[in-house]
């Protein structure tokens, strides 16, 4: 009896490895499944560390990490990590390819997308060819970590993928040039005259790159601003005692606030003109940013308020200050293309000035010298110190070469949706790439939290698709 017990255990045994092996044959894990799976884990890793990733020291230490348990050869240098995986040899003819992924530590959110991507890529490349993965510092929108970086790992002849983070996903062959500008002007203060103080607060924006041609963006500082004017305009009779919002002037502020004092008796006459304000506000920004909030409260009165002079002066600079879109390219009675835009993204006062950051991003070298000379002539009329900083040139690359033709021919194949390319008027890491070696092919892609495994799976496609000896690859993959 015990003999028979063992045969038959022994055969159900048997049976069920058939059973599971057939199912590992007809189940087959496909290479979007696998795409898409692991994609997720990387990016579910990188937003359950994001409380953890604070400072740019903190992001290389968690990639260094993360390359070191993956076996990923990477070095250091700059807050960049330079992760290097070498080619097979099916694909030694091979180009080599390099992805760019910036990291931004005031929007660490918004930098998830491309870091995930290189993430996935680093280590999931199907033993193509030579790849580079170079994760970089871009705190503030800056490029300070591509401004360092070596040319040596920007190759001649690399197929280079600039990625980006944006509200939407675009292929692009040239992006804007950017100039950022501090504005500042002096402040003298008074004691109060006036019995009541309100805040009042835009806040939960999402922040993020300068792009109004996705969209219109609620600009917080820009519409406080307008608001002072409009309580100008209606004879309301207040004072001024702080205004701020925003972190930098590459970046769009995700909230403002200022506190205005008034008359108790002006309070109805306050409270009717702000509600009508925030119920324009909510009614056209409410439902696609459900985070937004504006508001506004009561609170102690403050021991001092600008004086009238620098009051009317910051006022007046802040409702004529450019912010949004510039210029519009005419298409011959077809829909005005933006190739301009203007954005204000910080304002910051102490006790003897305040300083207003700001950043134009145009496809047009001469548009940008144009904003640049309206700048100029609004400070003159307001007093106030004008300092152009951070200027970068305007980059692009013919759309017919053979480079974004296999790139199109592996975004279709992958994804099958159609290849588009669009002009991209922000800055991107594509400028400090072609400056660091122009030789070299470039695409950009700035990609949202959407879909991002059709943009791994076609930068792996294209990489697959690469010049390769298909016999060695059979080779490899034959079973043992």
């Amino acid at each position: 009896m015990k003999k028979f017990l063992s045969v038959l255990l022994i055969i159900t045994m048997s049976f069920s490895a058939f059973l599971l092996s057939s199912c590992g044959k007809n189940d087959e894990i496909t290479l979007e499944e696998k795409v898409d799976s692991k994609l997720t884990a990387y990016r579910t890793d990188i937003e359950d560390s994001l409380a953890t990733l604070n400072t740019p020291e903190e992001v290389t230490d968690y990639l260094s990490h993360w390359a070191q348990t993956k076996g990923i050869d990477h070095v250091t240098e700059n807050n960049n990590v330079i992760m290097t995986i070498e080619t097979s040899e099916a694909y030694a003819q091979a180009d080599p390819t390099v992805v760019i992924c910036p990291y931004d530590t005031l929007q660490m959110q918004n930098s998830v997308a491309p870091m995930a991507i290189g993430m996935y890529l680093a280590k999931n490349n199907e033993a193509t060819g030579h790849l580079t993965v170079i994760f970089t510092d871009n705190t503030s929108n800056r490029f300070t970590g591509l401004q360092k970086l070596s040319p040596e790992y920007i190759p001649e002849n690399a197929n280079v993928f600039s990625l980006c983070s944006n509200s939407k996903s675009y292929w692009a062959v040239n992006t804007g040039g950017g100039v950022t500008y501090d504005f500042t002007g002096s402040l003298t203060y008074k004691e109060p005259t006036l019995n009541k103080a309100i805040k009042i607060s835009i806040d939960g924006l999402p922040g993020g790159v300068p792009d109004p041609s996705v969209g219109s963006y609620p600009n917080p500082v820009k519409r406080l601003g307008n608001l002072l004017a409009q309580f100008k305009t209606n004879a309301l009779i207040y004072e001024l005692a702080d205004f701020s919002g925003g972190v930098s002037g590459t970046l769009y502020p995700e909230s403002a606030s200022m506190t205005v004092l008034i008359n108790e008796d002006d309070y109805e006459k306050l409270q009717k003109r702000v509600d009508k304000d925030i119920d324009k506000f909510l009614d056209k920004n409410e439902e696609d940013l459900e985070n937004v909030t504006y508001t506004y409260e009561e609170v102690p009165l403050p021991e001092k308020v600008f004086d009238d002079e620098s009051m009317n002066n910051f006022v007046s600079f802040i409702y004529t200050l450019l912010d949004g879109s510039y210029y519009k390219d005419d298409n011959e009675g077809e829909k005005e293309e933006l190739s301009a835009f203007t954005s204000i993204g910080s304002i910051k006062i102490n006790d003897e000035q305040f300083v207003i950051s700001a950043m134009a991003n145009s496809l047009k070298p001469d548009v940008l010298n144009e904003i640049n000379n309206n700048y100029q002539l609004i400070c003159g009329l307001s007093n106030i110190e004008f300092l152009t900083k951070d200027i970068a040139p305007t980059w692009s690359s013919p759309e017919d070469t053979e480079f974004v033709q296999e790139v199109k021919a592996a975004y279709e194949s992958y994804s099958g949706k159609t290849f588009k390319l669009r002009e991209y008027i922000p800055l991107t890491p594509a400028t400090y790439v072609h400056a660091l070696n122009s030789n070299c092919n470039i695409i950009s892609l700035s990609v949202s939290g959407k879909g991002l495994d059709l943009y791994a799976g076609s930068i792996l496609t294209f990489m697959m698709n690469q010049p390769h000896e298909e016999k060695l690859i059979q080779e490899i993959n034959a079973p043992e």
